[in-house]
This record gives structure tokens, sequence and C-alpha cells, in this order.
């Protein structure tokens, strides 16, 4: 936990995991039963699409620091407003937020954060940005790989340096079909990725740490897509994940092959199998081979023709001399 000002991380952590939040040691999850309900752990399963399936082109994260850090578009948290026009600090605990207003010491949370406004200071600009909370969900959306973990779900309005405001989150972003729709967003602690995807360099070396960062992701991107797959960095246990399985997963799920430009669209079909064997391999074509720089080597591509791959990234080899069993995480193409 983390906030503007020093809060009682116990306490909060305790009330989050009650309501069974995604700050879950996943030691409770493991075993025969964890592992036959998803086909973890050399698994039963290959990774279905549904969950493995539907990449994004883009994180559609937005992160922040609440101490006032810098962000990777010169911008920096300038002040919060409660909903009655106190300034107030954000306290984070893993997947979930809340305000505390500095008169009084007055928390404030879920639906009574409704219209708190974080305001952001550009230096480029010399103008600010801001971020309104229009909506709150306890209920929130599941995660896709661990049982009874949820997140709650935000829903806010994004002001620009110019004054226009329009939704943080667009229903564009969502995947056809899927109940949870795209204007929602969850909120994780300890990871910083801008919208595109690249992570916010040396977090964990800024003061305070990574507990100072947090990234607001839009339910259809690829930073929400992570998270909801078990990669997200507030889950302990035997399936936990490192910064650089994190990373790595971002690019597979962007098709950042070279670590640039995105080479896949967002729904977009693919699986993938990960060293923790939470599932079993699929018995189509491997695309990749994925590290936290790119593909360490690449078949065909999911989208575009090898060759224009090449010649953006350079020289990439085929799969054909490397073992899957070697690498954190192995991307397939669908299956027709």
């Amino acid at each position: 936990m983390t906030t503007l000002r020093t809060a009682t991380a116990a306490i909060l952590s305790t009330l989050a995991c009650a309501a069974a939040f995604a700050c879950v040691d996943v030691d409770s999850l493991e075993g025969e039963d964890f592992r036959s309900t998803r086909g973890g752990g050399g698994g039963q399963d290959v990774c279905p699409t549904y969950i493995c399936g539907g990449n994004a082109n883009r994180s559609a994260s937005f992160s922040f620091n609440v101490e006032g850090a810098l962000i990777n578009d010169n911008k920096v948290v300038s002040s919060v407003t409660d909903p009655w026009g106190f300034p107030a600090h954000i306290v984070v605990n893993d997947s979930e937020f809340s305000i505390v207003r500095y008169a009084g010491n007055v928390e404030l949370t879920g639906e009574m954060m409704l219209g708190t406004e974080i305001e952001f200071y550009s230096y480029e600009s010399n103008n600010n940005a801001k971020l309104t909370l229009v909506d709150y969900d306890l209920e929130g959306v599941d995660s896709l790989l661990f049982p009874g973990v949820r997140y709650p779900t935000y829903e806010f309005e994004f002001t620009d340096e110019n004054g226009v405001t329009s939704q943080l989150c667009t229903e564009g972003d969502w995947d056809e079909g899927n109940p949870i729709p795209a204007s929602q967003a969850i909120v994780v602690q300890n990871e910083a990725y801008d919208w595109y995807g690249q992570p916010i360099a040396n977090i964990d070396e800024m003061p305070g740490g990574s507990a100072n960062w947090v990234s607001v992701g839009c339910l259809g991107g690829a930073f929400a897509k992570k998270a909801l797959m078990g990669y997200d960095m507030n889950i302990d246990g035997p399936n936990a994940t490192t910064r650089e399985e994190n990373h790595t997963m971002m690019n597979m799920l962007t098709a950042r092959y070279c670590g640039g430009e995105s080479y896949t669209f967002t729904g977009m079909p693919v699986t993938w199998q990960n060293d923790k064997e939470w599932y079993q391999p699929s018995n189509t074509e491997i695309e990749a081979m994925w590290t936290e720089n790119g593909a360490i080597c690449l078949n065909e591509p999911r989208l575009v023709p090898r060759g224009q791959v090449l010649a953006e990234c350079g020289f990439i080899p085929t799969c054909d001399e490397f073992n899957p069993n070697d690498f954190e995480l192995v991307s397939y193409h669908a299956a027709d």
C-alpha cells in the first residue's frame, strides 16, 4: 500500500483480501484443485481462447506515481480533490484505491469517491490534465486464471491539457461479446506502463519503490488482459510473476517482436504457454518465444508477413532450433 501520506497497510490489506480482491496469496489456490480447475502446473488443457485469446495492440493503461514522481510523458500528480472539493490524498492497496481527505483524515471508498479529481501538471505544456472518477463497481471482474480473485472496476473521464473531456476507456477497446463494458478499468499497484505498452523504467529504484505506482488498465487493453490472465505483481505464492515476466507477457500480447511497433490488433486470437505450465502446450504452430526484450525467435507472425517484421527488427531466427522449455513464454497461433 502507498499513499500521498503513509497509511496503515495491514488493516486495509486485510479488508481488501477479505473482499476477495487481487491481493491473494496463491499458495491457497495451488495443488490438485487449482491445477485441475485451469489446467495449470502441467495441467490438462490447452489455454482456451476466451482466456489466452484476444490480444491487444496497446496497453491502454494510464500509470502515475501517487507521490508526484515524473511519469513518462512529463506529467506529475499535482493535486487530488474529493467530490466536495476538499484536498485529499490517494491510498492504493493492490487492486483497490481510496482517498483520504486531509481535513479530519476522512477516508472515502467505493461510490463515496465518485467525482474525485486527480490532476496532473505537464512540464511540456505548463497546463493541467485530470482524471475524474465517474463510476465504480465493487463486483468488478473475475480473474481469468485464479478462481475467487476479483478486481473492482472503475470508470474515468480524462480531461486533456486543452480542456477536452472524454472517456479514458472506450467501447472500441473491448472484445465483442464480453460482458464487461470497455469503459471500465481495473487498478493495479506496483506496475507502470505507458498507453502503448512500454514499461516506465526503474520504478523499483525510485523513492518509495514500485508501491507508489498505480496503473489504470482499460478492460480491452493489454495491461488489463495481462493482469486478468494471472500476470499481476501483487499475486504472491508459487505462481507469482516477476517484473521481467510481466514485461515479457506485455511484449507477447502486443506483438512487439523487438520492443517497438505492435504487429497485432485488439481482439486477434492467440494462445500461449509459460514455464509455470499453467496450461498444456498448444498443438498448433509456434509463433514465437519471448523474453522481456521481445521475441528471441519468430516463425510466421500472427498478423503480418515475417518479412515485414524483419524489415523493422533486423534478423530474428526461426524457432526450429530453440527449445520452448528454455523460455518463460511461448505463443502459438490460435486454432482455426
